[in-house]
């Protein structure tokens, strides 16, 4: 039994320093990475020629998921890391958006391709939510335009477009460099934990406003 008891105390003194350990090889791996920047090559092509939009590394990380049978694709995915399991479906078949979108968190998309760039146009964002965590507000007349443009192996260039006459005076554009995750690397689930008081909710007033019940 005292055999068991040390083994077992040993155990629970060693684990931490092996995760420790392991966590802090990790973070060095990734600020080497980082160090020696995006790696070179080509732009890569699914077996169609179609640029493989792969994945990015953002504050969030985030995936593409495309098809790329001998048909056309009709839809284009992109999965989030952060907000809960999060992913937005782009429509890739030609249609329209509709005429009266009910609005949501991600809103109503349609893509098409320019040449080697993927445009998507989205309108029907709900107004629930600021623009960024810095608080720039936004109306459900929000329409944005992204242009999607891997320009090589490790770099994919983001360029968002946002016109909001309901809470802008003109539109306005940012651009956002995205880098290729390191190989091996896959989402992680993320999920707010109960009671956490970081972030939105944290806000005075915030809670109050939007947790009222119908």
């Amino acid at each position: 039994m005292r055999k068991v008891v040390l083994v077992s105390a040993m155990a629970a003194l060693v684990a931490p320093l092996v995760v420790q350990q392991a966590a802090t090889q990790g973070q060095a791996t990734i600020a080497a990475e980082r160090r020696a920047g995006p790696p070179a090559g080509p732009v890569p092509r699914l077996p169609d020629g179609t640029v493989d939009l792969g994945d990015g590394v953002t504050p969030f990380p985030y995936r593409f998921v495309q098809n790329y049978t001998h048909q056309k694709p009709t839809h284009i995915f992109i999965l989030h890391e952060g907000n809960i399991h999060s992913y937005r479906q782009i429509f890739m078949d030609g249609r329209k958006h509709p005429p009266d979108v009910d609005p949501t968190w991600y809103g109503h998309s349609i893509g098409t391709w320019e040449k080697d760039t993927l445009v998507i146009d989205t309108v029907g964002y709900n107004d629930q939510s600021w623009f960024d965590r810095r608080g720039f507000p936004h109306t459900e007349q929000m329409h944005t335009t992204e242009r999607w443009t891997r320009l090589d192996k490790g770099r994919m260039e983001h360029r968002f477009t946002l016109d909001d006459p309901g809470a802008y005076t003109r539109p306005w554009t940012v651009t956002f460099m995205a880098r290729l995750s390191p190989p091996g690397d896959d989402l992680m689930e993320y999920i707010c934990t109960e009671n956490n008081q970081y972030g939105v909710f944290s806000i005075p007033g915030w809670a109050e406003k939007y947790s009222k019940p119908n």
